[in-house]
């Protein structure tokens, strides 16, 4: 990356000109403001030039897209979905490489952050992302437009419908899932890919603990509760299609396409990978059901 590790006294933080500077989270707190505001630092620099470059590359593609006529776009989709997975390639990698130079110059961010004391890595996120976010969300929805349309107007469809309506959900499982609901309906408040992550995370876990409630409310033992909460993959995707149905959020699923496509391997590897992959295959899963429902029309 751009900054080298060499820079650790060069560009050192002098806390005894922030008097008010106590905790080790307002060391960290100043140092990475210090970082992306100081025109001086490199990191300021480093990231300016990746976001230029990143909305420069999405802006071409929009443009490249919107520029034809329906059939040109047709054309030109594999080509562009082919150059976006690219795009998204370099803006995870760019990402993490400043996170570890970052972690390499100021040591307390990479303890504080391993501790989880202070997320630095949603920090950065906040202010690298933010000029191309929406953009790149955009484009995989233009890149997937069929899909994404099967998406929507199976939302159009279902939105309103209980979970009584869904045949695929078996009887112990059609409980209030409010909660799990409302957690997912705030992923179009969020800034980062991690905050996205998060709150997938937290409503995947919020299904079974629904379950659970719901049968301890009903008069049942702990045990028989969480016995029955207990929900394997058949019955996990058509809770969460019900979920996804009722939270109507119209761009989830590019958003999802979005998140696989900048989530690091190893992070795919665990509790975000399973989370996300579920809540993929419950979108995949609506969208040929969506499909095939138009074709019986």
């Amino acid at each position: 990356a751009v900054v080298s590790t060499q820079s650790t006294g060069v560009y050192d933080v002098q806390y005894k000109d922030c008097p008010m500077v106590q905790s080790d989270e307002e060391k960290a707190q100043t140092i990475l403001r210090w970082c992306l505001k100081e025109p001086h630092h490199p990191l300021y620099h480093a990231l300016g030039e990746a976001q230029h470059n990143f909305f420069y590359r999405l802006n071409t593609l929009d443009k490249k897209m919107y520029m034809g006529n329906a059939d040109e776009r047709d054309v030109l989709r594999p080509g562009v979905a082919a150059e976006l997975e690219m795009i998204s390639d370099d803006i995870m990698n760019y990402f993490r490489n400043i996170l570890t130079v970052l972690h390499g110059c100021y040591p307390l961010l990479k303890e504080l952050s391993q501790d989880g004391q202070y997320a630095t890595s949603n920090e950065l996120a906040r202010n690298f992302y933010s000029p191309f976010l929406k953009l790149l969300v955009k484009m995989f929805a233009t890149s997937y437009e069929e899909e994404h349309t099967l998406y929507q107007s199976y939302l159009h469809r279902n939105a309103s419908l209980s979970v009584e309506h869904y045949l695929d959900i078996s009887e112990n499982f059609k409980v209030d899932y409010s909660v799990a609901i409302a957690t997912l309906r705030k992923l179009g408040d969020t800034h980062t890919p991690e905050e996205k992550m998060a709150l997938l995370v937290q409503s995947n876990q919020e299904i079974p603990e629904c379950v659970y409630n719901h049968h301890i409310a009903s008069g049942v033992s702990e045990e028989k509760a969480r016995e029955v909460s207990c929900m394997g993959a058949d019955d996990l995707v058509p809770v969460t299609i019900y979920l996804i149905a009722q939270a109507n959020i119209p761009d989830l699923y590019p958003e999802l396409l979005m998140l696989y496509s900048v989530t690091p391997e190893e992070k795919l590897k665990g509790r975000e990978g399973y989370c996300l992959t579920n809540f993929q295959n419950a979108v995949f899963y609506l969208i040929e059901e969506q499909r095939s429902f138009l074709a019986l029309e």
